[in-house]
């Protein structure tokens, strides 16, 4: 009978042993994170994700730099917005050390984008505008699993909640990513629905965050997003 018990608290050791082991990511903490930039076509390029978006007409591009936070609308004179954005180098770059010294909740904004009812070329705001929108961050890679990543964001998110979320694939233009999907309030006591997604790029999980009130509102957000690619 010891024998078996052992051999059984060997089989459960080793499981956990690999189940650790197998999605850890051994990445270094020097390095550059690329946040990309914007070009006088309104094409949002990251060389470091491989990704390009032609930023779609009649929406507004976050201008997450600007001391003065702002929204820019697409189509409009791209001058208005941060310099270093529309850099013809690199762009905004952040040390990968930096980047995982960041607490919960102030990832990196690469990207985003809401869909506001005006005409003006720039809207002041104090905050994100989340009822029609998407934001693309950057977070540290800690573990390739994506699944995973994303039942420990939801907890965060819901502050230790028991439950577990369902993981679902997605896609948006050609990008692919897993989600877990919440629904909220907001300020005004309207029902937002978020989709959180993520996908992964070597020591680095690109997190997409998806808020729309309606199903038009969803509708609006996927339709804007189509030409949303990865380079090869």
């Amino acid at each position: 009978m010891k024998r078996y018990l052992r051999l059984i608290q060997l089989i459960v050791m080793l499981i956990v042993i690999l189940g650790l082991w197998a999605p850890a990511q051994n990445c270094p903490d020097n390095g550059l994170v690329k946040l990309g930039t914007v070009d006088a076509q309104w094409e949002y390029k990251n060389e470091m994700l491989k990704i390009s978006f032609a930023l779609p007409e009649g929406w507004y591009w976050y201008d997450y730099l600007a001391a003065d936070k702002k929204y820019l609308r697409i189509g409009s004179d791209y001058r208005k917005m941060s310099a270093e954005l529309f850099a013809a180098d690199a762009g905004p770059v952040l040390d990968l050390a930096q980047l995982k010294k960041l607490p919960f909740g102030f990832e990196p904004v690469i990207l985003s984008l809401a869909k506001l009812e005006d005409t003006q070329s720039v809207i002041a705001s104090p905050q994100e505008i989340l009822d029609t929108s998407i934001s693309l961050r950057v977070t540290p890679a800690d573990t390739v699993d994506i699944d995973q990543y994303l039942k420990n964001f939801y907890k965060k998110i819901m502050r230790n909640a028991i439950d577990s979320p369902e993981v679902r694939p997605g896609k948006i233009g050609g990008l692919d990513y897993q989600c877990i999907s919440v629904v909220a309030p907001n300020r005004k006591g309207l029902t937002v629905h978020n989709l959180f997604c993520a996908r992964n790029f070597g020591c680095i999980n690109l997190l997409i965050r998806i808020c729309y009130l309606t199903e038009s509102g969803r509708s609006l957000i996927f339709d804007a997003c189509q030409p949303l690619k990865l380079d090869n």
